[in-house]
């Protein structure tokens, strides 16, 4: 979509490539590097999955590319910061600082809160923030517990939670193992008996997959919402409607404005050279999906409005897609955010 409204770049059309990056790791790392060497390709966008992300990241830093993706900073453990790398997702903190603040803040008699989160990096990044974040409130963490990657059944997990009386459960999987805890304790009522919010959700995908029935009273934290009432939002949606006949998710939505930044760029700089390119992004403010948007100058992380959303009940429900209301949107506060790196 950015593509087909970009017109003329410097008095030429964009030629632009299409890579798969569901199938196994080695294929896809091929892709990239057949497009990188025998294409010439220079700029690339879009999402990946955690495992094959930094994988396409370490690739394309070597190659001397830009990358301008989803990925959090702590996805990228082995190459965080890289100059030529640009990430318009939130980052865990800011996540966590945008998902809990608020709901501290509107819920204040909610003082016993209990976390879940995964061993992986991700997990353990979002855990670390929202210990720091609990701490810095003054609430009462009365318990918390890891779980592997690959766990699915929670019977006794859950059985601990609620062993522990928390008012608030911070869930902070993400993608599917996080809709399999919500799925497990909509089943058994622990809903009922606790609040749950889950830090890193997949947005509007994971709610359409979920169910109003699931998610009703229920709190996510997510990176974009179609319903956002701004200027590059409200452009967005309706071209992705005209186009595609849906409403615009996350994943689109980092695809749309990461291309659209390096489009930006290249026609700002007046050069398809990677260094001027990244000149042009350093510290760059714009319009974005989520309203004012900044590009860091230092480690090149989106400051950008987080989402704290609340599910709704098929009965309060305007249309198939609006599973929930905006509870916060604003962007953290500098003071709960600490830069996780600087590039080099």
């Amino acid at each position: 979509m950015a593509l087909r409204t970009a017109g003329l770049i410097a008095g030429h059309a964009l030629d632009y490539w299409l890579i798969d990056t569901g199938g196994p790791t080695v294929q896809v790392l091929d892709k990239v590097r057949a497009a990188i060497e025998q294409s010439a390709v220079r700029f690339f966008t879009g999402a990946a999955s955690p495992e094959t992300g930094p994988l396409i990241a370490d690739q394309l830093v070597q190659a001397g590319c830009v990358y301008a993706c989803g990925l959090g900073v702590d996805e990228l453990a082995d190459a965080p910061c890289h100059r030529s790398m640009f990430r318009w997702s939130s980052s865990p903190q800011a996540a966590v600082a945008a998902t809990i603040d608020p709901l501290v803040a509107l819920l204040p008699n909610a003082g016993r809160w209990f976390v879940v989160a995964p061993e992986t990096t991700l997990g353990l990044a979002l855990l670390g923030a929202a210990e720091d974040r609990m701490r810095a409130l003054a609430v009462e963490q009365v318990g918390s517990a890891r779980i592997s990657a690959g766990d699915r059944e929670f019977s006794g997990l859950f059985q601990r939670i609620l062993a522990a009386r928390p008012d608030m459960v911070v869930l902070l999987a993400a993608g599917g193992q996080s809709s399999a805890l919500l799925r497990h304790a909509v089943n058994i009522g622990a809903h009922c008996k606790t609040g749950l919010v889950t830090v890193w959700s997949g947005g509007l995908h994971q709610l359409q997959s979920l169910g109003p029935d699931a998610i009703e009273g229920l709190y996510f934290g997510g990176q974009y919402w179609h319903e956002a009432s701004t200027p590059a939002n409200r452009f967005l949606v309706a071209h992705t409607r005209a186009r595609y006949g849906i409403n615009p998710n996350a994943p689109l939505a980092a695809e749309f404005i990461g291309t659209k930044l390096l489009i930006d760029a290249i026609t700002a700089s007046g050069s398809s050279d990677p260094g001027p390119v990244i000149a042009a992004l350093e510290g760059l403010a714009y319009d974005g999906p989520t309203g004012p948007e900044t590009i860091g100058a230092r480690d090149h992380q989106c400051d950008k409005a987080y989402y704290l959303l609340r599910g709704k009940g098929r009965r309060h429900m305007r249309d198939p897609d609006n599973l929930a209301d905006i509870i916060n949107a604003a962007r953290p506060e500098a003071a709960a955010i600490t830069a996780a790196c600087r590039t080099a």
